[in-house]
C-alpha cells in the first residue's frame, strides 16, 4: 500500500488515506495465498452414514481465507472476481481452479534451519559438553526465546494456587496389599517425586534429578503408567503451593495463525511450530 498507493478516498469506507486499486491488492493476496496454500487432495473419511470409506477434500476455500484477511468484507467478492479472471486461461488449459470452491490446505513447512539448531544442541549436550553452557543457552534462545510473546503469549499458561478446582494427579502401580498400606500411611513419599538417590532418567529429567510428572485428571495419570489388567494402582491428588508456568503443546501447532499471513514473523512462526 505504501509503495504503490496514493492519497485518495476509499471506495468502501469513504475515508481519505493511502489507497490501492482492487487489482493491486488482489495480486498481492494471490502471491501470499499461493505461497502458503495448495488445493487439498481427496482423503478417506469414515462417516456414520456409509459403510465404506468416503473420499473428499477438506479445508477452507480461498474466499474464506480472504475474508479473514480483508477488511472491509465488501471487497472480497471483487478480489475473488479479479483472481478468478486471472486464472481463467490456466483453468481452460486443464489447471485446477484455485479461486472456485476448491478446499485448500497449508503447504507443509520444512523447518530446516531450526531443526539443524536443535540437532546441534542435542549433539553438544550428549557428546561434547558435560554441562549446559552459554552456547547451549544461545541455541535455545534462538529456538524458544520468543515463547513469552509468541502468539500473544498464549503458548505459556500460568497456574496459581488460587485457581478454582485445580488439581494435579500422579499414579503409581502398587505391588501388593502390604505396599498399598504403605502408600496410605505416607502418600507423599510413595506417590510424590522420588528422592534424588532413586530418581531414574525420564523424558524431562536425567538420572539423579527428580521431577514431578503430573496430569490434570486421574484418567490421564493412569494412562501414563499403562497398568496391566487387574493391577493395583494408587492415585494421588495434589494442589499447588506456588505458581507454575506450563508450555501448552496442544496450542503450538496453531500458534502461527495468530500472526498475519503478510507478517515477516509468519514464516518463522510456522517453521518453529513444526518442530513440535
Amino acid at each position: 500500500m505504501k509503495e504503490e498507493g496514493a492519497l485518495a478516498t476509499c471506495a468502501y469506507c469513504e475515508q481519505e488515506g493511502v489507497c490501492c486499486s482492487v487489482e493491486a491488492v488482489a495480486h498481492r493476496i494471490d502471491e501470499v495465498i499461493r505461497e502458503y496454500y495448495q488445493i487439498a487432495p481427496d482423503e478417506g473419511h469414515v462417516t456414520p452414514e456409509r459403510d465404506n470409506i468416503v473420499y473428499y477434500a477438506e479445508g477452507p476455500t480461498a474466499e474464506e481465507i480472504i475474508h479473514d484477511i480483508v477488511d472491509p468484507g465488501e471487497a472480497v467478492d471483487e478480489i475473488v472476481d479479479v483472481l478468478s479472471e486471472d486464472e481463467a486461461y490456466d483453468v481452460r488449459d486443464g489447471a485446477d481452479a484455485f479461486y472456485a470452491d476448491s478446499p485448500l490446505r497449508h503447504i507443509r513447512a520444512y523447518p530446516d534451519h531450526f531443526l539443524e539448531i536443535w540437532t546441534q544442541f542435542e549433539q553438544r549436550l550428549k557428546h561434547e559438553v558435560r554441562f549446559f553452557d552459554e552456547e547451549g543457552r544461545r541455541m535455545l534462545d534462538e529456538l524458544f526465546g520468543d515463547l513469552a510473546g509468541f502468539a500473544g503469549g498464549r503458548a505459556i499458561v500460568k497456574l496459581t494456587p488460587d485457581d478454582a478446582g485445580l488439581k494435579l494427579y500422579r499414579a503409581r502401580i502398587v505391588a501388593d496389599e502390604t505396599q498399598a498400606e504403605d502408600f496410605v500411611r505416607d502418600p507423599a513419599r510413595h506417590i510424590g517425586p522420588p528422592p534424588p538417590t532413586l530418581a531414574r532418567a525420564g523424558r524431562m529429567n536425567p538420572s539423579g534429578i527428580p521431577a514431578f510428572y503430573g496430569a490434570f485428571s486421574a484418567d490421564v495419570a493412569l494412562a501414563e503408567i499403562r497398568p496391566p489388567v487387574g493391577a493395583l494402582v494408587a492415585v494421588g491428588e495434589f494442589s499447588l503451593l506456588k505458581p507454575i508456568k506450563l508450555l501448552d503443546m496442544s496450542f503450538l501447532p496453531f500458534a502461527y495463525h495468530e500472526e498475519s499471513i503478510f507478517s515477516p514473523k509468519y514464516d518463522e512462526a510456522r517453521d518453529k511450530v513444526n518442530l513440535n
